[in-house]
């Protein structure tokens, strides 16, 4: 658990630091290039690590509880999206939107 945080959290810097690098993003391309690379890492880094996060039972057990915790609620997402880009085969960006549709629409159906 805590080697995904921290991959996560070095994956995060690294996507930060690139868009520090472009004093600006001349491109919707350029943006989702860099998007979808911060997020494939972030996708292999869940499917590596299976033995830490068990996407089934966070998308089965994800309680109001959970909704509450910043850190569940991005694992849901991060399942979820990844559930959606394997399962319906759409880009990961539009994978990333939708799951965190799922979470707010979860958390509200539980009442969070």
């Amino acid at each position: 658990m805590i080697r995904q945080r921290h991959e996560l959290a070095l994956l995060q810097k690294k996507f930060e630091q690139r868009v520090k690098e472009e004093k600006r993003i001349t491109s919707l391309e350029e943006d989702k290039a860099i998007l979808t690379d911060t997020l494939d890492g972030i996708s292999d880094s869940l499917r590596s690590n299976k033995s830490e996060i068990n996407c089934e039972d966070v998308l089965t057990h994800f309680t109001k509880s959970r909704c509450y915790d910043l850190n569940e609620v991005r694992k849901f997402v991060l399942c979820t999206a990844a559930r959606l880009r394997d399962d319906k085969k759409i880009s990961i960006d539009k994978a990333i939107k939708q799951a965190w549709i799922e979470a707010r629409d979860r958390c509200r159906s539980l009442g969070a």
